[in-house]
C-alpha cells in the first residue's frame, strides 16, 4: 500500500511537469528508493527493537533484585556497612552494563569496541578516582580497621567516622575532620590503636638521686593500682630506666581498656603520683646546670689599670707575661710594685683609674 501511494505521486508529478528533464526525474527516483528503503529497515528491526527495549525494563527490575539480595545475603552475615553499601552498588551497576550492552548488540550495535575505548580514555582521566576506590574495596574487605577505631595516620590521630568509596574520614581529639584518600590510607602504615580490647600507656617519672627507689617504686604501684580505670590483668608495672642528667628515670606501665578515655587516665594519674610523692617527701628535681666562668679577664683588666696607674705615677713596671705565672724583670733594678698595698682592693684600683 505505501509503494502504491509513493508511485502515485511518482506519476502525478510527472504528469504536471513534462518539461522535467532526466536528472530530475532520477533524483525522484532515487528519494522514493531510499524512503522506501528506510521503512523496509523499520518494519525489519522493529521485532528486535521492541525486544531490546523490553531487556532494558528486564534488566532494570533485575538489577535492583540481584542489589536487594546481595545487601540481605552480606547483612545476615553481620558485614561492616559500608561493605554492603558498595557491594550493593557494585551488583547494580555491572548487571545495568550487562543488560544495555546485550540490549545494543540485539539491535545490531557492537558496543564492545566503544566500550573499549571509553574504558581506556576514562582509565587515564579517572586513574586516581579509581584508584582509591579499589583500595577502598580492598579496606573495607580487609578491615584493617573499622569505624569508630581510634588509628594513626602519619601526623593525624583521630576516630575514624565514615570509611567512603574515595576516602576515609577521621575525626581528630581537636575536633577537625580529616579527609584520606582511600590510596594513602592503603600505602601509608597506620597504626590501631583499637585493635586489641587492652591498650597499654605508660609514664616516665624522675626522682633525685639520693631517693630510696625501693620505697619510690612501691608508692607508684600503689598509686597506679589505687586507680579504677587501671586493668589488674595484665598487671601494672614499674620499672628503673635509665641515670639521666638530673634525676633516675622510673617508668610506669599500665593497661586500660580500648574504650576509656586513656588522656583521661593518663593525667588523672599523673595528678595521683604528684601528690604521693609530696606526701612521702620524694622530690622530683629540676634540670641543674653547673656554669664554670674563667677568671683570666678579670685578672687582664686588672693588670691593664694597675699598668696605667703606675705609667702615670713615673714608676718602673715590670714586663710579665700572659700567663701570669712567671713574672720575667729586666735587666735594669726596678722597684717592686705591689699592686694590693696599702690596702687597696681590686675595686678600688679600678674607681682611682
Amino acid at each position: 500500500m505505501l509503494n502504491n501511494l509513493i508511485n502515485k505521486s511518482y506519476l502525478l508529478a510527472k504528469i504536471k511537469t513534462p518539461a522535467a528533464t532526466q536528472e530530475t526525474v532520477e533524483a525522484t527516483s532515487s528519494a522514493k528508493d531510499k524512503i522506501v528503503s528506510f521503512f523496509m529497515w523499520i518494519l525489519e528491526k522493529a521485532p528486535m527493537v521492541f525486544g531490546a527495549i523490553a531487556i532494558l525494563f528486564v534488566t532494570f527490575f533485575i538489577a535492583k533484585l540481584v542489589k536487594r539480595t546481595v545487601v540481605k545475603a552480606l547483612s545476615s552475615h553481620n558485614a561492616d556497612d559500608q561493605v554492603v553499601l558498595l557491594v550493593g552498588k557494585v551488583s547494580h551497576i555491572g548487571t545495568m552494563i550487562v543488560g544495555v550492552t546485550v540490549a545494543l548488540k540485539m539491535v545490531g550495535i557492537d558496543i564492545s569496541s566503544i566500550v573499549g575505548l571509553v574504558g581506556l580514555g576514562f582509565g587515564f582521566a579517572l586513574q586516581d578516582i579509581i584508584k582509591n576506590f579499589v583500595c577502598g574495596a580492598i579496606i573495607l574487605l580487609q578491615e584493617p580497621f573499622r569505624i569508630g577505631d581510634v588509628v594513626q595516620i602519619g601526623e593525624y590521630l583521630g576516630k575514624v567516622e565514615a570509611i567512603e568509596a574515595r576516602s576515609t574520614n577521621i575525626k581528630t581529639f581537636n575536633g577537625q575532620r580529616i579527609i584520606v584518600p582511600n590510596a594513602d590510607m592503603f600505602s601509608s602504615s597506620v597504626t590501631n590503636f583499637s585493635a586489641h580490647p587492652e591498650r597499654r600507656l605508660e609514664i616516665v617519672v624522675g626522682v633525685h638521686y639520693d631517693t630510696d627507689l625501693n620505697i619510690a617504686s612501691k608508692i607508684l604501684m600503689e598509686t597506679v593500682k589505687k586507680h579504677t580505670g587501671v586493668l589488674m590483668n595484665p598487671a601494672p608495672a614499674v620499672l628503673h630506666q635509665e641515670f639521666a642528667d638530673s634525676s633516675i628515670n622510673i617508668s610506669v606501665k599500665f593497661w586500660v581498656d580500648r574504650e576509656s578515655n586513656f588522656f583521661g587516665i593518663r593525667s588523672e594519674i599523673i595528678a595521683l603520683i604528684k601528690g604521693a610523692f609530696d606526701e612521702a617527701k620524694i622530690s622530683i628535681p629540676y634540670p641543674i646546670r653547673t656554669l664554670d666562668m674563667p677568671s683570666s679577664n678579670i685578672k687582664d683588666e686588672l693588670d691593664k689599670e694597675i699598668m696605667k696607674r703606675d705609667i702615670k705615677e713615673n714608676k718602673q713596671v715590670p714586663i710579665v707575661n700572659n700567663n701570669y705565672t712567671n713574672p720575667v724583670q729586666t735587666e735594669v733594678p726596678v722597684e717592686s710594685v705591689n699592686p694590693f698595698s696599702h690596702t687597696e682592693t681590686p675595686e678600688n684600683l679600678l674607681n682611682n683609674s
